[in-house]
């Protein structure tokens, strides 16, 4: 890896205030090793996202909050759940359901690159700093995207 690419990697994480991240970016280990202990604390294994460790680091830096607390921060976002995911599982087995959450993984983070994070399971959190109608536009996007992919279960 670069040192340019893994810097700018590395930037993705400067927006987390908490304290593992900050000690960790002031650490004078070399990049790579920085970027990779960063990502592995913050990736979900299965769709290469943000996980919900991110998302609580983003929302709460000093790890404060309760669960109802961390759901009224006042950041633009939105919560999407799959429908029928349980169902889905239920049916096909958890490989497919795997194969969904992947599926849709891709297409919302095609869609806004880089603003996803998969919160659990079939949860996931997109931040969009943007007005409510271009908000509205790109989800809308990420659903008909969704719609229209064919998965083989």
């Amino acid at each position: 890896m670069k040192k340019l690419d893994a810097e700018k990697e590395l930037k993705e994480f400067e927006v987390l205030k908490d304290p593992y991240t900050q000690d960790k970016l002031k650490q004078n280990i070399p990049l790579k090793e920085k970027l990779e202990d960063l990502k592995q604390a913050y990736t979900d294994d299965l769709t290469g996202l943000k996980n919900y460790a991110f998302y609580r680091a983003y929302l709460d830096p000093e790890g404060k909050l309760t669960i109802e607390e961390l759901g009224r921060v006042n950041k633009p976002m939105t919560v999407i759940e799959l429908d029928d995911f349980k169902q889905i599982k239920d049916t096909f087995g958890r490989y497919a359901g795997y194969k969904v959450v992947q599926a849709f993984a891709e297409i919302a983070n095609k869609v806004a690159p880089g603003k996803v994070i998969r919160k659990c399971d079939d949860e996931f959190v997109i931040f969009l700093e943007r007005p409510l109608e271009e908000q509205k536009a790109i989800i809308q996007k990420i659903r008909e995207e969704f719609k229209k992919k064919k998965l083989l279960l």
